[in-house]
């Protein structure tokens, strides 16, 4: 055995279309329904946080749906659009890419012009025209636009004119053979209305985390000719990874490297899971700090809070009135309300889950660990002050610094006009520590 046999990829550069793939039923269903529609002059949108498989939902396209839909993944991302013309030179050029793996004869098909300007007549008075007639009446052409955040920056730096959201809008409505699919990530959902007319709130789909059965079969069925993985030990890999599918993968992984250096050890234990857990967090720390990054203050707040009682009592309950109470307590004291806000956005981000009893959990496992290391709370002089990793003073420790500061320099001058000098250490000064930008 080799990591060629390996069927998880873990890494963030990984193709993510190689990737075993699990769930999104409900998503694929939706998007089928949106296909067959008769007409639609508006975008279908997925919409969901870095690293939960929007990338991978696109690429998937072709396993998913017969030789009636011509998909054609466009990586946003990687296209240059100083203007319009190569937003329209990159959908005609993708599209030829995609006919040619499909044998389609491409000679019948007006040539890309090489000049620039002028390129929307064309390519929706002669292209699109002629497109339909090589594809067949049965067949309908998807754009599969990755990033849609890329169209939202070229617009704000007006390197894409205004209009072009309802200039592609024209050509869908004109043309009931052409779909739009894009991806958004979450954090610029409120932006979407930029996109209008061709991207609507209300025509669009959200991608979650896996849920507890998605993250059971993808970490057994792609490996079930090697070993065995049981559902305690599955449930022992979804609390750790709560389903980032990112994190599964890397779960998965390192146990087919765990099995492969034992093959006759064909069943894993929950103990086995857990032995590999720290390789998981070391690979994952980027995505673990992204999530305290995109935090706003209050939401950092109770996070630090929930690490804190946690391991003050891992096996006692967490809901927002002990959350409430215990910041109450600190220099950040914050009222029911913004707990209750910082929650909300925190279970809509997928970072918390709020049961129906009321307690409230991390998703991810392993992001304890993440907040031990970096966004304790910590007692200073009987309070409780959150910190982040990096040494912040608030004015009370400014001032306990100079008083200490202070106090050194007048017991150094005393030291030096002494005719013998005891030994003396001097004390180490403190510092409360705050949560940082």
């Amino acid at each position: 055995m080799n990591d060629l046999t390996n069927p998880y990829l873990p890494g963030i550069d990984d193709d993510p279309a190689l990737a075993p793939f699990a769930g999104r039923q409900a998503a694929f269903s939706q998007l089928h329904q949106y296909l067959k529609a008769p007409s639609s002059s508006v975008v279908l949108t997925l919409i969901g946080s870095a690293r939960v498989g929007k990338t991978a939902f696109l690429r998937r396209f072709d396993f998913v749906f017969d030789e009636t839909q011509v998909g054609v993944y466009i990586p946003l991302g990687q296209v240059h659009l100083s203007g319009e013309d190569d937003l329209i030179h990159a959908l005609v050029r993708y599209t030829y890419g995609v006919l040619a793996r499909w044998d389609i004869t491409l000679s019948h098909l007006p040539v890309l012009p090489e000049q620039i300007g002028g390129l929307r007549d064309w390519l929706a008075e002669e292209w699109l025209p002629e497109l339909w007639r090589v594809i067949r009446p049965h067949r309908r052409l998807v754009l599969l636009l990755d990033d849609a955040h890329v169209l939202l920056d070229a617009l704000d730096a007006g390197r894409l004119p205004a209009d072009i959201p309802a200039y592609l809008q024209g050509l869908m409505t004109r043309y009931p053979q052409l779909k739009i699919v894009t991806t958004l990530a979450a954090e610029r959902e409120t932006e979407i209305g930029t996109l209008a007319p061709l991207v609507r709130a209300t025509d669009s789909l959200r991608l979650d985390w896996l849920s507890a059965d998605e993250t059971t079969w993808l970490l057994r069925e792609p490996v079930r000719l090697f070993y065995a993985l049981p559902d305690h030990s599955a449930r022992e890999a979804y609390h750790a990874t709560g389903g980032q599918p990112q994190l599964t993968q890397r779960c998965g992984y390192h146990l087919f490297r765990l099995w492969e250096r034992d093959p006759a050890h064909t069943t894993l234990t929950p103990e086995d899971v857990k032995a590999v857990l720290p390789q998981v967090y070391a690979e994952s720390e980027g995505e673990l700090a992204a999530l305290w990054e995109k935090s706003s203050d209050n939401e950092r707040l109770v996070l630090a809070a929930m690490n804190t009682l946690f391991y003050a009592d891992p096996l006692s309950s967490i809901d927002r009135e002990i959350i409430t109470s215990w910041l109450i307590e600190t220099d950040y004291p914050l009222d029911s309300t913004a707990v209750n806000a910082a929650l909300r956005s925190l279970e809509y981000r997928e970072v918390v889950h709020i049961h129906p009893t009321g307690q409230i959990t991390l998703t991810i496992g392993l992001l304890h660990r993440w907040l031990r290391e970096n966004a304790r709370l910590k007692a200073q002089r009987g309070r409780i002050t959150p910190y982040s990793g990096g040494l912040s003073l608030s004015p009370r420790g400014l001032l306990y610094v100079a008083l200490v500061a202070l106090l050194a320099g007048l017991l150094l001058i005393f030291l030096l006009s002494s005719a013998t000098v005891p030994e003396a250490v001097t004390p180490a000064p403190t510092a409360t520590l705050v949560i940082g930008p």
